[in-house]
């Protein structure tokens, strides 16, 4: 049986708990599946809960956000709408270019996202 003596278990819970700090926030956003593509520049995520994009929009100071996700019927879906508001809220602009998960993006598609990617302000 291991004993440690309370000097060393202080220090061991003390850098345990620095570990935990540091990687806090990198386990958080994996799980978020949100990554720096370029720092200060562009980011990428999966389409996130309103509390949590706010939490992204503010800690990144994004500015644009480009939302790929295509429609599923030829109605505006709830989602869109509170994704959208939560955008404006925070004071970023909110892009819409759906794209297709299961099929190819035409040359259209790709030409109009680098033209956002070009244009649009930065952080996106």
């Amino acid at each position: 049986m291991l004993f440690m003596s309370l000097s060393l278990q202080a220090s061991f819970f003390k850098r345990l708990s620095e570990f935990n700090q540091k990687n806090c926030t990198l386990i958080t956003e994996s799980l978020d599946n949100f990554y720096e593509v370029e720092k200060g520049k562009l980011y990428r995520s999966q389409q996130l809960k309103p509390q949590t994009l706010k939490k992204y929009l503010t800690k990144y100071k994004i500015k644009t956000v480009i939302s790929l996700r295509g429609k599923s019927g030829k109605t505006r879906e709830q989602w869109w709408d509170t994704e959208e508001q939560t955008v404006k809220d925070a004071g970023a602009t909110f892009v819409m270019l759906p794209m297709s998960a299961v099929r190819l993006s035409s040359k259209e598609e790709l030409t109009a996202l680098l033209h956002l990617f070009d244009t649009a302000e930065q952080p996106i």
